[in-house]
């Protein structure tokens, strides 16, 4: 019952993300990744490590972003490399490979019938 109410509870949170990114409120969609990393770690709503890697992750690969949009619109970084942008692209992809060796390497659960 935990995880059904987290989940809703994501599905606003996706959506109050989207209308503050709609209207570049940048501090706001930082602040709301944070505050979402907080709350799943207090809360516990998964079962799995894995799945605790993958939502970490993505969380800090939205902070990283922002943060970054955050650089540009203060006039922090003028442009982005292309090395800058595939090491991006790669630290993405990054959470989603660790979780799943994570997945079998501790969660998977095998039943012989």
């Amino acid at each position: 019952m935990k995880i059904f109410w987290f989940s809703l509870l994501d599905i606003i949170r996706q959506v109050v993300y989207a209308f503050f990114s709609a209207y570049d409120m940048l501090w706001y969609c930082l602040g709301l990744e944070i505050l979402w990393i907080l709350l799943f770690m207090i809360i516990r709503p998964f079962d799995s490590i894995s799945d605790y890697i993958l939502q970490g992750g993505s969380s800090l690969i939205v902070i990283i972003s922002n943060s970054i949009a955050l650089a540009f619109e203060y006039g922090k970084i003028e442009s982005l490399s292309f090395a800058s942008s595939v090491c991006i692209v790669v630290a993405a992809c990054i959470p989603a490979i660790v979780s799943l060796y994570v997945y079998f390497g501790v969660d998977f659960v095998y039943f012989s019938i």
